[in-house]
């Protein structure tokens, strides 16, 4: 799929997905799930920017996802 990259890009794209798999990992650890959806509603109940809410969502759906 990626043969046309050059061999450094390959395995500078490596590292990056082993990164990435380190980081699913380590947010799979703690059920992050729940307290991502209590922040939510809370800044949703604050009354806080509905974007900052959205972001959270965004970031923990990455995360954990």
């Amino acid at each position: 799929m990626a043969s046309w990259l050059t061999p450094i890009r390959r395995h500078r794209n490596r590292q990056r997905h082993r990164n990435r798999q380190r980081q699913h990992r380590r947010c799979q650890m703690h059920p992050d799930i729940r307290l991502a959806a209590a922040a939510i509603v809370a800044t949703v109940r604050n009354g806080r920017s509905v974007f900052a809410a959205v972001l959270a969502a965004m970031g923990t759906a990455t995360g954990t996802g």
